[in-house]
């Protein structure tokens, strides 16, 4: 009961610090950085505020670091996320090669070499903001001591994350689109339904992390889509999202080729 109280002051705090600082960060960087690199800089700043705020009271609070919240054990797999994020790439080439909607875009080389640089720093710090709060923290509330539960408690805390996971992107460029809302938030709901679930079936969050990373690194940089939240100089661009059934069937294929890929190298880690 201790921890739990704890773990949603610290979530109450991030917010909290989320929208007292927020409106002053975005205010600088827009007046210190040129267009359009400062919307793109600006999208992440809330979430490396809440990353902060998470790292910072995570051991004041529950006397324990993020990492050891983020996986049992204690110890981040890094191998395991290398090989999540490889996964993810080769399987998001693939689809975007059938898809074949995307056109070449033009952009100077500085311009994509500095959107490249931003997004290398900003996604992974995005990602891990996260995961770190609609899942690690949802998360320890039921499992504090481990990630391993039975089934209906593990059906229960994702249907949670997914829930929390698809109102916080209510605010994303997509939904401007005229795509059908219901279907969108289905697609965020199952994308952080199945984030979390390989999570506490691997014990630990290196799986989703990777693929969450990778997955908005190859829109930011590969194949982007008009009117994305993540406005960027990427390689090629679509004129829409794709369609949202395809989206859902694709995320869920690369989730379960992800935790099936990795398991062996899972388990050698958790050995070493």
């Amino acid at each position: 009961m201790v921890h739990t109280l704890l773990i949603c002051a610290i979530i109450l705090i991030s917010l909290f610090f989320y929208i007292l600082l927020t409106p002053y960060a975005v205010f600088l960087i827009s007046t210190a950085v040129s267009a359009p690199y400062a919307q793109f800089i600006c999208i992440n700043i809330p979430h490396i505020i809440i990353l902060v705020c998470i790292i910072i009271f995570s051991p004041l609070l529950l006397k324990r670091s993020w990492i050891s919240l983020f996986t049992d054990g204690g110890k981040f797999k890094w191998k395991t996320f290398a090989l999540s994020m490889a996964v993810t790439l080769a399987l998001l080439i693939v689809f975007s090669f059938f898809e074949g909607n995307a056109q070449y875009e033009e952009h100077t080389a500085l311009m994509r070499i500095l959107f490249f640089t931003a997004a290398v720093i900003l996604i992974p710090l995005q990602c891990l903001s996260e995961e770190l709060l609609t899942r690690t923290l949802i998360a320890r509330i039921f499992c504090y001591e481990t990630y391993d539960v039975p089934l209906p408690g593990k059906i229960l805390v994702c249907s949670f994350s997914g829930i929390l996971f698809a109102l916080l992107h209510l605010g994303g460029g997509e939904f401007s689109m005229g795509e059908s809302s219901l279907m969108l938030l289905l697609y965020y709901f199952i994308s952080g339904f199945s984030f979390l679930f390989i999570t506490l079936e691997s014990g630990g969050g290196e799986e989703a992390l990777g693929i969450h990373i990778m997955n908005n690194m190859f829109i930011a940089c590969m194949v982007n889509y008009r009117l994305s939240p993540y406005e960027s100089a990427p390689l090629f661009m679509k004129d829409g999202i794709s369609p949202i059934p395809l989206m859902i069937l694709e995320m869920l294929a690369i989730t379960a080729a992800v935790h099936f890929s990795v398991r062996k190298t899972m388990l050698e880690e958790k050995t070493s």
